[in-house]
């Protein structure tokens, strides 16, 4: 493998799920540093590798210290969207990526962001229209039309997802979600 190749292996990362390619190199026998947390925190300790501190940092708090300072900056709100919607706070995720619309109506990502919360909490409709206005402003993201796809399959609209589909695996042919 490539990593047998290396002389050490680096992974300085805010997340890591089990960190198998960190595992793969100790098995190796190379020396790895890598930030000590997250799941590679289960295997690796300061006697088997080179642990690099961190400091959680509260992402939320400089969302809003960014609205505070500049109150018409919309990708902090999309920020602040992106956060409730990971709490699963749809309709607080929706209500700020309106706000992003609103400061910035040309954000296509607020628009795909704001018709995935949509989708989230189960208004297809929404996010279908959301994810269209998305398509209007970038035509060439093709995640917009997977996206897309994925409501219109949700309203049993095979032939529409299917067509969104195809369009996205033209536009990205790499992409390893369509």
């Amino acid at each position: 493998t490539l990593t047998s190749l290396c002389d050490s292996y680096i992974s300085l990362h805010r997340s890591e799920g089990f960190g198998l390619t960190l595992a793969e190199a100790m098995c190796l026998g190379k020396p790895v540093i890598a930030t000590g947390y997250s799941g590679n925190a289960d295997f690796m300790n300061i006697n088997n590798s080179y642990l690099v501190k961190y400091k959680l940092a509260e992402i939320e708090k400089y969302a809003d210290k960014a609205i505070e300072t500049k109150s018409q900056n919309a990708k902090a709100y999309t920020l602040k969207g992106f956060l409730k919607k990971l709490e699963q706070l749809h309709e607080e995720a929706i209500a700020n990526y309106s706000e992003a619309i609103r400061i910035d109506p040309n954000s296509d990502d607020a628009y795909r962001s704001r018709g995935d919360a949509k989708s989230d909490a189960g208004d297809m409709d929404g996010a279908i229209e959301d994810f269209t206005l998305a398509i209007k402003l970038n035509p060439t993201a093709a995640v917009s039309y997977f996206e897309r796809a994925l409501a219109k399959k949700n309203k049993k609209d095979i032939s529409g997802a299917l067509e969104d589909l195809n369009k996205a695996v033209e536009l990205d042919p790499q992409n390893t979600l369509s």
